[in-house]
């Protein structure tokens, strides 16, 4: 036993009834020969155990999969289309409601939940950079603008024929543009034209940062 109660080198102290200190040193025979008598007890008995099991669920629903993926690649209907209108109808239908809604992601459908039910309309926009201000910022913000599209409206859009209601958000947009630095890329050019435009902006973003 040490007057500073500390263990020396290759010892490890158990806390016992003596004066002093209070500790005793356990000899590293005996600790190590009940380690050598757990490690052989459980020797033989371990077990793997997958981090996720993708297999069996696939293996249980692998027609209806498989004819999905078949489905989806001949189409490549990735973003809306029938695909997503047939989940939309069945899901609707599973839930005993007229309507269901497919977005993207689960911040999309906090967001339409929480205007659905009117929170946040109103709302001074100081409050909501206040909200906003300890998110992380964005490497790269990129405003596809333009005249409307007027043969690309989609039919059952109530939305897509208010002139006013288009012309209102897009100066919105506009405006946060200005405000936060937005890149602004016109969106009435070809295809090509956008891609080259968005990659000129990358490639300053990527040389200059």
């Amino acid at each position: 036993i040490y007057a500073d109660g500390l263990a020396r080198d290759g010892k490890l102290f158990l806390r016992l009834r003596l004066s002093g200190s209070r500790l005793g040193a356990l000899q590293r025979g005996g600790l190590f020969s009940q380690l050598r008598r757990i490690h052989h007890g459980v020797e033989g008995c371990s077990m793997k155990v997958p981090f996720v099991d993708f297999v069996s669920p696939y293996q249980e629903l692998k027609a209806d999969l498989d004819a999905a993926y078949l489905r989806f690649m001949e189409s490549a209907s990735y973003v809306l289309g029938a695909e997503v209108e047939a989940f939309e109808r069945e899901y609707a239908a599973y839930c005993g409601t007229k309507f269901c809604i497919g977005v993207g992601n689960c911040l999309d459908a906090m967001h339409l939940v929480l205007r659905a039910w009117g929170i946040g309309a109103g709302v001074d926009k100081t409050y909501l950079l206040t909200l906003n201000s300890d998110l992380l910022k964005e490497d790269l913000s990129i405003l596809l603008d333009g005249e409307r599209f007027s043969t690309g409206i989609e039919k059952g859009h109530a939305h897509e024929s208010a002139d006013v209601l288009i012309c209102n958000v897009r100066a919105v947009h506009l405006q946060l543009a200005r405000e936060f630095g937005w890149h602004k890329v016109n969106a009435n050019q070809s295809k090509e034209l956008v891609h080259a435009d968005i990659w000129e902006i990358i490639k300053k973003q990527i040389l200059y940062t």
